[in-house]
Formats: C-alpha cells, sequence, structure tokens
C-alpha cells in the first residue's frame, strides 16, 4: 500500500515536473518569437533609414550643382521611406525654390520646421520665399 501511494505521488510529481517544464518551453519560444518580430521591424527601418540617406545624398549631390530638377524625385523617395526626415524636406524646399515651384517650396519648408525646429537655414530660407512673394509680413 505505501509503495503504491509513493509511486502515485512520484508519477503525480513527474507529471507536474512536465508539465511546467513544457510550460516555460512554450513562453520562451514566444518570448523569442516576438524579439525576432520586434528586430526584424527594427531591422527594416534602419534599411530604409540607410536607403533614405542614400536617396539623400544623391539629392544633395545635384541641389550642390545646381540641378534642382534632378534632385527633386530623390529627396522625394528619401522622405518616402523616412517621412520623419526633416532636412530631407528641407533640401526638396530649396529644390521646389529654385524650380519656381514656391508653394511647394513653402509646404516643405514647414514640414522641415516641424520636425526639425533648430536647423535654421530653413528659416532663411522661408523668409526669403515670403518676401519674394510679397507676403513679408507674415510670422514664422
Amino acid at each position: 500500500m505505501k509503495k503504491t501511494i509513493l509511486f502515485t505521488v512520484l508519477v503525480i510529481s513527474i507529471f507536474f515536473i512536465l508539465v511546467l517544464i513544457t510550460h516555460r518551453k512554450d513562453s520562451a519560444l514566444r518570448y523569442k518569437t516576438s524579439n525576432l518580430d520586434t528586430a526584424k521591424e527594427i531591422f527594416k527601418a534602419k534599411v530604409n533609414n540607410l536607403s533614405s540617406l542614400n536617396y539623400f545624398k544623391t539629392g544633395l549631390r545635384y541641389n550642390n550643382s545646381r540641378m534642382f530638377y534632378q534632385a527633386i524625385p530623390y529627396f522625394r523617395k528619401a522622405i518616402e521611406l523616412n517621412p520623419d526626415f526633416g532636412r530631407a524636406y528641407f533640401e526638396l524646399g530649396f529644390a521646389y525654390q529654385f524650380t519656381d515651384q514656391k508653394d511647394l517650396a513653402i509646404e516643405n519648408y514647414e514640414k522641415g520646421i516641424a520636425l526639425d525646429p533648430n536647423f535654421t537655414p530653413v528659416y532663411v530660407q522661408l523668409s526669403v520665399l515670403f518676401l519674394e512673394k510679397g507676403d513679408g509680413e507674415k510670422k514664422l
């Protein structure tokens, strides 16, 4: 009788231990899977930012060479890949300004200011545009 009770307790204990181990493995697997998904998202964002930077640099080369029409698609693609890229909005606005698309230039300068209010050249260019349009009284 004692052996039967002891054996039953042993079997039940082993069963509970196996259940706990299985539960831990499932939890660990779920944790690892969620971390993997997070890592994939971060990697994708980094790749997009790197691609965005490459498009931005190409657009910047065109802007610096005063080839503003050629620069526009590169800045637009950089912004598409990284919508929080304030400097890309500034450079796109600059390209628009020198291709006589003043309203688009103002729109992009304002987006650049919203994303990076400490980048001072955008204020200078925006002021110049307002003066050119006769809106010299407009407040920045």
